[in-house]
């Protein structure tokens, strides 16, 4: 995984990171690798889960909008980590929501012209975070301005 060269990760998300890149998405694996180092209590590690998934999130989409391959791969993922929609709520909706504004720009800049609507359609992060319509909606609203007062090559 090109994402352990980011200065971004902690040592514990290092380990899941290369544990995922040279093992796959095993579920029986990671927990193995999870209990070996002392991080089989959810409680302990679920907040570490999230963090690396938002990571991984805004890594791949760091250049451009995500690829059906990449929103495949983030979906494997969350599903290993057993995360969910309401667990990306509270703290962790800023994050979430920074995902969401910068995959709409990318789509902005690609398509220039097309509506708010359409366009929180084709990002794929409504799937890939686990989000409800309502709450997916929610988060992208922040970027509704720039479908309407914009210059594509400004945002």
């Amino acid at each position: 995984m090109h994402l352990l060269n980011s200065d971004s990760l902690n040592a514990i998300e290092r380990a899941i990171a290369m544990h995922v890149g040279e093992n796959g998405f095993d579920r029986a694996s990671f927990r193995e690798m999870l209990d070996t180092n002392g991080m089989e209590s959810a409680r302990f590690i679920k907040p570490y889960l999230v963090i690396f998934f938002l990571k991984f999130v805004r890594f791949i989409m760091d250049d451009h909008y995500l690829s059906e391959d990449e929103r495949t791969t983030a979906g494997l993922l969350r599903l290993l980590f057993r995360i969910d929609g309401p667990d990306f709520l509270g703290e962790y909706a800023p994050g979430v929501s920074m995902a969401i504004q910068q995959q709409l720009r990318w789509i902005y800049r690609a398509m220039p012209g097309i509506s708010f609507e359409d366009a929180c359609e084709n990002t794929g992060l409504q799937e890939v975070f686990a989000l409800s319509y309502d709450r997916y909606m929610q988060l992208a609203e922040a970027c509704r301005p720039y479908f309407s007062e914009a210059d594509p090559g400004n945002i």
